[in-house]
């Protein structure tokens, strides 16, 4: 088995893809979803059609065998649940995977964002400010009334907590993992990357087996 977690609305064929968006549901209601959009409750880029093949999981509480997965992958996922959260799903992928399987992550670089912040800081610092909070994707400037607040809560993209290559691979060596490397976009000893690998700006790759 191979598994996708994570998966936005790319479903790659042979995986186990699993995501814990709304738009997952949604998606198999569409005269629903079109109602939210119309009352202002959904936004243009929500209203695109997720794969049927998608399962709503919640990724904290999946239960695979000991051993049964030959393949783990996520892209932008482990920032938006909590960093004791990642931990122990972490732990629980390195005991699903078999004796010699991969893991590969893909994750937001917050050591770039930080290293652009300090050379434009420079010049403009204020700009710069502003655009390292937006960046973080953690906290709203503005308050909203209560429906929006709590879709967004849902269906935003709010980031818990900020990785880094170094972060990264200190989880993947404290859930157990061995040989933790870094890769660049679409490369290293993974099967049909093309496939699965489809965000680049921004991100870092990381990989180890069990």
């Amino acid at each position: 088995m191979k598994l996708n977690i994570g998966s936005g609305e790319n479903a790659v064929e042979a995986y186990i893809n699993i995501d814990y968006s709304p738009n997952v549901l949604l998606s198999r209601v569409p005269l629903l979803k079109k109602l939210m959009r119309l009352l202002g409750l959904l936004k243009p880029e929500h209203m695109k059609s997720w794969d049927k093949r998608i399962l709503y999981k919640d990724a904290r509480r999946l239960a695979y065998p000991a051993d049964s997965i030959d393949l783990i992958y996520s892209s932008h996922f482990l920032e938006h649940i909590y960093y004791w959260e990642a931990q122990e799903l972490l732990k629980s992928c390195f005991k699903f995977l078999s004796p010699g399987g991969t893991i590969r992550l893909a994750l937001p670089d917050y050591k770039l964002i930080a290293e652009e912040f300090i050379d434009k800081h420079k010049s403009e610092p204020l700009e710069a400010s502003w655009q390292f909070n937006r960046s973080l994707l953690s906290y709203p400037f503005h308050k909203s009334e209560m429906v929006m607040f709590l879709l967004n809560s849902r269906f935003g993209h709010v980031h818990k907590w900020h990785p880094t290559p170094a972060m990264a691979e200190e989880l993947l060596i404290s859930a157990g993992f061995k040989n933790p490397i870094l890769l660049e976009f679409q490369n290293g000893p993974y099967p049909e990357l093309e496939k699965i690998e489809h965000r680049s700006e921004g991100t870092f790759f990381i990989q180890a087996s069990k």
